[in-house]
């Protein structure tokens, strides 16, 4: 055995080779050559009776640790064996007939560094030749947690020799699995995922050899077998008891993963509930996942509506849906996403088989309809008021204004509420989710909005006319009138501004200037005692996301040019990667106001927070040499606010507060007055409520 450095490594990367002289320089020479060196790499000879050993033994490499086995003991316990001498924090996987590019074990490491979380992770893959030409580039594995969740219910979504996870993990919950001779990776990845999240990297890492030698090839079938076995044992494992029997487990397999599976009419009703029961149940166990990632349920609905494909008597699902409507209650329907997949499925088979449409639309869409409105309108019987957030912010203003009103409710958007039911869930406020029909059961007076243009709300505005009552947009921050193509504050009945200098933006009947309570009382805060600058990132719903990191390298290079501190609050919707040594906060509706108070000075583009650093005594800069092209701000003379077009006027702004320089109060006050009607006498809250108890009486 070759000797090992003294320093513990940061890598064990371990492999067992068996008769595999043919490619096993390639293979090793690619991780002796990586641009990551902080590795040992343990080599397991099990038993080869070809020149294996002896090119083993011409490595003269101190990161080698080679081990002999007597006798041919196979992959897993080799594997196993490798594992237990090994020291490194990570663990590398390689197999003796592939080849790991030379930035895999960097990139791999840094990926882990950077989100301790994830305890296991892949990466993309080319397929080659037993010539090394390539085959194949595979790019499309699933790469984030949910989804290869998904995916391992039917099949492996690694490639072994890609894979590099946490050396705890294994040793808190076990090594491969000897009783799986093939198809070990699998079983243990399938084990690992109830302990810790995993990714597949982007990046291509490994070269991935394919030839009859293979084991993959050479034991086809005994390794479909097991790989089966692991399958059955997951769905087991997801439903908690034994649901599904092997060969059941491979038609689900067949049918809505692969959408290729024999038509057995006799075991469709069977295999049909427990597909969708095994829906339900994932995303009930990763419900907290799946609120953050809405996707998850999209692409399972698609697969399973694919997967219907395969079957004849499709009908069946009608005779479904009333079954599992009795079985869960309205919040768990609505919950864990089942209200969509039916109306999903039904919408799918309506328009694929004509000769169903009739039925089908009396036995699902309008069941689903009619269900969901008669289980909510014992609710909805007395209520004249219903609030409409389009995300958490609206939550945060409405919820004052509600107090005030009697039968009032809030209803969401089903399809994107960014985080508004949330947060309604946290303050304990019951709320419905909105469908397209529910408003009819119970005849609302009037509909109240901080968005009248988005796909759900317009729909609701339409519902509400149909009901006999009236809609009202009340605005919530610096909205852009510029002429962009979207009719702002148009749609509603009435629109309530923010501030009187709107109406120079704004030509429509049924105006009223009222305010938002998301600007009152707001009191101004005392400075920090040093200079902190709070840098706005909000470059959002890809509108000039092309300029974010220049326009975040100005501001920041700006405050190091005059020695001032700084932070980055990032907003919930921006996606930008900013280096790791710069101090970034997360933030939300909720978090502002806390930040704020640590900072002096404020610099942003076009965005609502402006406002509020303002109501807080914060001096604003509004940093624009992008060329928005937003009138409120660019033709704004008040003073209130610093507006910076250059580079070069950013720091000079910047100079100018370090000095000391400041922006006069009252300049401020005449900005909010302007943009925020602050000198309302009655508070915006109150008069709010007058205004809509006025059009409530009118109806």
């Amino acid at each position: 055995m070759n000797q090992k450095n003294k320093e513990t490594p940061m890598i064990s990367v371990i492999m067992s080779v068996f008769n595999g002289e043919k490619y096993l320089i390639e293979a090793v020479d690619s991780i002796l050559c990586q641009t990551y060196s902080d590795f040992e790499f343990i080599i397991i000879n099990d038993g080869s009776t070809d020149n294996t050993k002896e090119i083993l033994e011409t490595y003269q490499e101190k990161r080698l640790v080679i081990l002999n086995n007597l006798n041919n003991i196979g992959l897993t316990k080799s594997l196993n064996k490798a594992l237990s001498v090994a020291k490194g924090k990570y663990i590398a996987r390689i197999d003796a007939d592939d080849i790991s590019l030379p930035i895999r074990i960097e990139k791999q490491v840094n990926f882990l560094n950077e989100h301790p979380d994830i305890g296991l992770i892949g990466g993309m893959y080319k397929k080659i030749d037993t010539m090394g030409r390539v085959i194949e580039i595979i790019t499309d594995l699933p790469k984030e947690d949910l989804f290869i969740r998904w995916r391992l219910l039917h099949k492996n979504s690694f490639i072994h020799s890609c894979i590099m996870f946490r050396r705890g993990l294994v040793e808190r919950n076990g090594f491969y699995d000897i009783d799986f001779k093939f198809s070990q990776d699998y079983e243990l990845w399938s084990r690992l995922i109830n302990y810790t999240k995993v990714a597949n990297i982007s990046d291509i890492i490994t070269c991935q050899r394919v030839s009859k030698s293979n084991i993959s090839n050479k034991y086809k079938k005994e390794q479909q077998n097991l790989a089966l076995e692991v399958t059955k044992n997951n769905f087991n494992r997801l439903m908690g008891a034994e649901f599904v029997t092997a060969q059941e487990a491979q038609m689900l397999d067949n049918w809505f993963v692969k959408g290729t599976g024999e038509k057995i009419p006799s075991l469709y009703r069977n295999l049909c509930t427990k597909w969708v029961k095994t829906y339900f149940s994932f995303v009930k166990e990763n419900w907290f996942d799946v609120t953050k990632n809405k996707n998850i349920k999209e692409f399972i609905i698609e697969k399973t509506i694919y997967g219907f494909k395969s079957f004849t008597q499709t009908p069946y699902l009608i005779l479904l849906a009333p079954r599992l409507f009795l079985k869960y209650s309205r919040a768990e329907i609505n919950k864990y996403g089942l209200l969509s997949f039916l109306i999903k499925t039904a919408k799918y088979i309506f328009y694929k088989t004509s000769r169903l449409k009739k039925y089908i639309l009396r036995n699902i869409k309008i069941l689903v309809k009619k269900y969901y409105c008669y289980r909510v309108k014992k609710i909805m019987d007395k209520i004249d008021f219903i609030f409409f957030p389009s995300n958490d912010t609206h939550v945060h203003w409405m919820i004052p204004i509600k107090k005030r009103l009697e039968n009032a409710m809030f209803f969401v958007p089903s399809l994107r509420n960014e985080k508004a039911d949330y947060f309604l869930k946290n303050f304990g406020i019951k709320f419905i989710k909105y469908i397209p029909g529910l408003m009819r059961s119970s005849n609302p007076k009037v509909l109240i909005l901080g968005n009248d243009w988005g796909e759900e709300e317009l729909k609701a505005i339409k519902e509400i006319s149909l009901c006999g009552g009236k809609s009202v947009v009340i605005q919530e921050g610096c909205l852009d009138f510029h002429d962009d193509g979207i009719p702002r504050l148009q749609n509603a009945d009435f629109a309530f501004l923010q501030g009187p200098i709107m109406k120079k933006y704004l030509d429509r009947d049924n105006l009223v200037v009222t305010g938002n309570p998301k600007f009152e009382n707001q009191p101004i805060l005392s400075f920090p005692n040093e200079n902190l600058v709070m840098i706005n990132a909000n470059f959002t719903y890809g509108i000039y996301e092309d300029v974010r990191e220049k326009w975040v390298n100005d501001v920041v290079d700006s405050c190091k040019k005059n020695d001032l501190d700084f932070f980055i609050s990032q907003h919930p919707r921006d996606k930008g990667v900013f280096p790791g040594n710069w101090p970034i906060t997360h933030s939300n509706a909720f978090k502002i106001e806390d930040q704020l108070s640590k900072s002096s000075i404020f610099v942003s583009r076009f965005s609502t927070v402006i406002y509020e650093a303002v109501c807080m005594g914060r001096y604003a800069i509004y940093y624009n040499p992008h060329g928005e092209p937003f009138k409120i701000f660019n033709e704004d003379k008040s003073g209130g606010i610093l507006i910076a077009r250059s580079k070069d006027e950013l720091a000079d702004y910047l100079k100018y507060f370090s000095k000391g320089g400041k922006i006069a109060s009252k300049n401020q006050r005449k900005f909010l007055e302007n943009h925020c009607n602050l000198n309302n006498k009655i508070g915006s809250v109150i008069l709010i409520s007058q205004e809509l108890e006025k059009i409530r009486k009118a109806i």
